[in-house]
C-alpha cells in the first residue's frame, strides 16, 4: 500500500506564499485608495488578509490527505501546554529587539526615516474608533488567517516532506519574508522580518509540539496583544527600544525574556510526543500482535 502523499510541499509552499501575499496586497491598495485614512486602511488590510491567506489557504486545504482536520491542527491542546505558552509571550520583546539590531546594521535611508516619521505622527492622530479598528485587526483577525495559512496549511505538508526541524525553519522564512509591504525600504523590510521569524519559530514549534492550531493562534494572538497596548500605554510605561524612543531596551529587559523564552522551548520540547510523524499526522497503523499460547515454544 503505497503512502499518501503531503500537500503542500516545499515548493508549492512557496508558491501559495508568494500568492497569497500579492494577492492580499493588491486588494487592500484597491480597496483602500491612494490616502486612506487609518479605520479605512486596516479595514482594507483585513479583507486583504482574508481573501489572500483566508482565500489561498483554504483552496490548498481542500488537497491536504485524510484525517485533513487532523492534519490541519484542527483540534484542542492540553492544559499543560498553557505554561511553556506563558513562557514564549516575552518573545515580543526578544523580537522587538532583533528589529533593533537589524536597523542599527541596516540603517534606513533619510526618505525612508521620513516616512516612518509620518506613520507615527499618524498613529498618535488616531481616534478611538481607529485604535479599536486596528486592535481588531492586529490581535483578532491577523493571528487566524495567519495561523491558519502558515501553521495550518503549509507546516504541516513542509514537515511530512522535510521533517521537523527544516519544516519549521522553512515556513518561519516565509512567514518572515511575508511581512513587509509595497514601498518599504530594504532596511525596515528586513527589521520587520528579522522580528518575524523569530515569531515564526515559536508558533511553529508550539504547533509542532502541541499538535493544535489553536495553541499558536492564542500566542500569536498574545504577542499581538503586547505589541498594541505597548503603543496604548507608551506614556505610562515607556520602554526604550520598545514603545519609546531608544537604540535597545534594556539589558536586564532582555535577559529575562531570554531566559523565560529558553524555558519555554525547553518544555515544548519535553511535551511533545517523541514521534517522527508530521504533527497532526496519523501514524501508520501497525501489525497486531500474535496472540501468545500457552504453552507454546
Amino acid at each position: 500500500m503505497s503512502p499518501i502523499e503531503s500537500h503542500p510541499g516545499p515548493w508549492a509552499a512557496v508558491g501559495l506564499t508568494l500568492a497569497a501575499v500579492v494577492s492580499s496586497q493588491l486588494f487592500a491598495a484597491v480597496i483602500a485608495g491612494p490616502e486612506p485614512s487609518p479605520g479605512v486602511l486596516a479595514t482594507a488590510l483585513g479583507l486583504g488578509l482574508t481573501v489572500g491567506f483566508g482565500g489561498f489557504g483554504t483552496l490548498a486545504a481542500r488537497r491536504v490527505p485524510p484525517p485533513a482536520e487532523v492534519r490541519l491542527g484542527l483540534r484542542g491542546f492540553r492544559p499543560a501546554f498553557l505554561v511553556p505558552m506563558l513562557l514564549l509571550v516575552p518573545v515580543a520583546i526578544l523580537s522587538s529587539e532583533l528589529d533593533n539590531v537589524a536597523r542599527a546594521l541596516f540603517p534606513p535611508s533619510e526618505v525612508a526615516a521620513d516616512a516612518a516619521g509620518a506613520a507615527t505622527g499618524r498613529l498618535e492622530a488616531m481616534t478611538s474608533l481607529d485604535l479599536v479598528q486596528n486592535a481588531v485587526l492586529i490581535v483578532g483577525l491577523a493571528p487566524v488567517l495567519e495561523e491558519w495559512f502558515f501553521r495550518g496549511v503549509l507546516q504541516q505538508g513542509v514537515v511530512a516532506r522535510l521533517g521537523s526541524v527544516r519544516g519549521v525553519a522553512l515556513t518561519s522564512l516565509l512567514f518572515a519574508l511575508a511581512h513587509g509591504g509595497p514601498g518599504t525600504s530594504f532596511p525596515i523590510w528586513l527589521a520587520a522580518a528579522a522580528g518575524s521569524l523569530l515569531y515564526g519559530i515559536a508558533f511553529g514549534a508550539l504547533r509542532l509540539a502541541s499538535g493544535s492550531l489553536l495553541a499558536p493562534i492564542l500566542l500569536h494572538t498574545a504577542v499581538n496583544a503586547c505589541g498594541v497596548l505597548g503603543v496604548a500605554f507608551a506614556e505610562r510605561l515607556p520602554i526604550a527600544g520598545f514603545n519609546a524612543p531608544g537604540a535597545h531596551s534594556p539589558l536586564a529587559l532582555v535577559g529575562a525574556a531570554l531566559v523565560s523564552c529558553a524555558l519555554g522551548f525547553a518544555l515544548l520540547r519535553r511535551l511533545a510526543p517523541h514521534t517522527p510523524d508530521a504533527p497532526g499526522a496519523p501514524r501508520e497503523p501497525r501489525e497486531p500482535h500474535e496472540p501468545h499460547e500457552p504453552g507454546g515454544a
